[in-house]
C-alpha cells in the first residue's frame, strides 16, 4: 500500500485529477519488480481520485485504485484520517492479503499496515518528525496528522524498512526489527546516457526546505568565472515560493545562465539529468533523495548537501562533493571546482555508475522479498 503516480494511467482510468505531478515512483519501481517474481502474487493499493473502485492487472501486478469522496485531505482532517484508514482496513479485510507492506509514514498507508492485524512491515520514506521541525506545513494542512500517527505506525510495527542508515537514527526507540534497503529506481536511469550540454540541473519540488534560492545565490557568484554557466530548474512547487525564485533570476540578471524548465515527464528528467555535468540538492531537510540515486546511475556527479541520509548516497570527493547546509561559499566552491575540471567530471561519472547498482528494482525487489519471507515466518 503506498502513494502511486496514476499518470501513466490516465488512458485506462478516468480521475477527477489525473496528478500530473505526483512522482513516488519508488512504489511503482518496487510493485512491478516484486510482480518479475515468479512466486510473488502481489497486490498495490492506493486511495485514488475516483468516485468507485477499479482494479485491472497490468505486467503481472494487480492494482486497486480505491475510490473515496472528493477532497479527501478534507476529510481526513476532520476525521483525524479514520476516514481514509477505515476504507483502506475494509478493503483489507476483503481482500485477506498473506502480508501487507505499508509504504511511508508521509500518509495513511503506514499507519494501516502496522495496525491491520495482518503480518506486515512498514517502510519510511520521509522523516514526519523533522519535517515538523524544518520544514512544517501550513496550520490546518493534513500532514500534520500524518505527524500525529508516525510514532503510533513504529509503536505498532514489528518490522521496519529502512531505505538510509538516517531513517534509523531517527528512531532510537523503535524496537523492531530493521531490515536496511535502499529506495529503487527505474531500470531505465542506467540505460540512460546524453551528450553533456547543460551545467548544472536541479530536480526537485521547488519548496523552502529545498532551497533553490541558495543554489541561485552560487549561481550568482560562480558566473562571475564562467559566464556561459547554463542551469536547468526542473520540477513544479509551492507557488509563493516558485514567485521568489522568479523575482531572483530578474533582479539579479540570471536569465541568460539560468533555465525555469518547469515540471517534465519521467523520460524527459532523466535525458536531463544525463545531460548535466551535475546535479545540484542545497536542501535543508531530505531523507534518500530519489534523483540523488538517479543521477548516480546515469554517472551524473552529485553535489548537495550534508543533510539526512545524502551522506550516505554520496562519496564525498569520489561520486561528489557534500557541503554543509545554507554554505553558499561552500556551495559555489563545490560547484566550481567540479565545473572546471573535466578529468575530475570522468572519475566521478565512474564512480557513480558504480554506486548505483544497490538501487537497480530487481535487486531492491529480492531483499524486500526476503523481509516478507522473514516476517510470514515469525507471523503475528
Amino acid at each position: 500500500m503506498g502513494s502511486f503516480p496514476i499518470y501513466p494511467f490516465r488512458d485506462r482510468v478516468r480521475f477527477w485529477n489525473d496528478r500530473p505531478d505526483l512522482t513516488t515512483t519508488w512504489n511503482y519501481n518496487l510493485a512491478y519488480a516484486l510482480a518479475r517474481i515468479p512466486d510473488l502474487e502481489v497486490h498495490l493499493l492506493t486511495m485514488a481520485p475516483l468516485w468507485k473502485t477499479k482494479v485491472f492487472r497490468d505486467k503481472n501486478l494487480t492494482i486497486h485504485f480505491i475510490g473515496h469522496l472528493p477532497k479527501l485531505d478534507r476529510w481526513d482532517n476532520w476525521t483525524r484520517m479514520r476516514y481514509s484508514c477505515s476504507i483502506l482496513r475494509r478493503y483489507l479485510r476483503k481482500l485477506h492479503p498473506d502480508l501487507v507492506h505499508g509504504s511511508g509514514t508521509d500518509h495513511e498507508y503506514g499507519y494501516v499496515a502496522a495496525t491491520s492485524n495482518r503480518p506486515n512491515v512498514i517502510t519510511v520514506h520521509g522523516v514526519m518528525k523533522e519535517n515538523a521541525v524544518k520544514a512544517p506545513p501550513p496550520k490546518g494542512s493534513v500532514v500534520w496528522q500524518y505527524i500525529r500517527h508516525e510514532p503510533l505506525a513504529l509503536q505498532a510495527a514489528k518490522h521496519l524498512i529502512s531505505i538510509n542508515p538516517y531513517v534509523e537514527q531517527q528512531f532510537p526507540e523503535y524496537s523492531g526489527v530493521i531490515h536496511r534497503i535502499p529506495n529503487p529506481i527505474s531500470p531505465s536511469f542506467f540505460e540512460t546516457r546524453a551528450e553533456k550540454r547543460t551545467d548544472l540541473v536541479f530536480v526537485g519540488k521547488m519548496t523552502v526546505r529545498k532551497r533553490v534560492l541558495n543554489l541561485l545565490k552560487a549561481v550568482d557568484r560562480i558566473r562571475q568565472r564562467l559566464p556561459d554557466l547554463t542551469v536547468q530548474l526542473i520540477g513544479g512547487g509551492e507557488s509563493g515560493y516558485i514567485e521568489q525564485i522568479q523575482t531572483s533570476l530578474d533582479r539579479n540578471q540570471l536569465r541568460s545562465n539560468v533555465k525555469f524548465v518547469g515540471p517534465l515527464q519521467p523520460a524527459e528528467v532523466a535525458l536531463a539529468v544525463a545531460g548535466a555535468k551535475c546535479l545540484v540538492l542545497p536542501s535543508i531537510e531530505e531523507t534518500a533523495p530519489m534523483v540523488i540515486a538517479e543521477a548516480l546511475a546515469m554517472g551524473t556527479p552529485v553535489v548537495a548537501t550534508d543533510v539526512g541520509g545524502v551522506k550516505y548516497m554520496v562519496d564525498d570527493g569520489v561520486s561528489g562533493f557534500i557541503v554543509p547546509p545554507e554554505n553558499i561559499d561552500a556551495l559555489a566552491g563545490k560547484l566550481l571546482e567540479l565545473l572546471q575540471d573535466e578529468a575530475l567530471q570522468r572519475t566521478m561519472s565512474d564512480a557513480s555508475r558504480i554506486a548505483a547498482d544497490i538501487y537497480h528494482p530487481d535487486t531492491v525487489a529480492q531483499k524486500t522479498r526476503a523481509v516478507y519471507d522473514a516476517v510470514l515466518k515469525e507471523g503475528l
